[in-house]
């Protein structure tokens, strides 16, 4: 979990000031899956005439650029998402919340 504290961002065992930081982003990375349970799936998306992948899973990552343009990434959710379900749209609305914070912060 990922929390902010009196300018300070806290991150299991990191601990990030916001003072140095110039941007902040939110990235949605596809997480790889076994060759088999792709092929599995894309078997049932054709069989049911789906265009959508219902069985994509994600990872919420908060981007961090410094001044000194390091980068830092944080994963907002310890287990990945399938993509558009509600726990998906929570995390997305939660993590873009403090993003929002911090950007209030460094602004």
């Amino acid at each position: 979990m990922i929390t902010l504290e009196n300018n300070t961002i806290k991150s299991d065992n990191l601990s990030l000031n916001i003072s140095s930081i110039r941007k902040v982003e939110l990235k949605i990375v596809p997480v790889k899956k076994e060759v088999s349970k792709t092929i599995f799936n894309s078997l049932a998306n054709t069989l049911s005439h789906s265009r959508a992948n219902g069985d994509e899973h994600v990872q919420i990552i908060i981007r961090f650029t410094w001044d000194d343009d390091s980068v830092k990434d944080l994963t907002w959710n310890e287990e990945p998402l399938v993509r558009n379900n509600l726990d998906y749209h929570k995390a997305i609305k939660e993590a873009r919340t403090f993003i929002e914070q911090i950007q209030r912060l460094i602004s």
